[in-house]
């Protein structure tokens, strides 16, 4: 059974859309590492980048509760990026 997708969201201005991403590496001395990042859709410009050896979903909600009070909030939904 085909379906169809929902079209995304197309921002025209700055902050009104935000992607999220998490990015798995490894030091040199074999520790894992996580990284989430959150740009803006629109400028392409990387807002946050939080490094952990673990990330939970309180850090995600704390790193986008900051953003929020420093930047205009979105009018679009969040997209999440892989």
């Amino acid at each position: 059974m085909a379906t169809h997708r929902e079209a995304r969201c197309q921002p025209k201005a700055p902050n009104e859309a935000w992607s999220l991403d998490f990015v798995h590496d490894q030091l040199s001395n074999g520790q894992k590492i996580r990284t989430l990042t959150i740009n803006d859709v629109y400028t392409r410009e990387c807002l946050a980048i939080k490094v952990g050896y673990r990330l939970r979903g309180e850090n995600v909600v704390e790193a986008l509760n900051r953003l929020v009070r420093f930047r205009t909030p979105w009018s679009c939904d969040i997209l999440g990026f892989r």
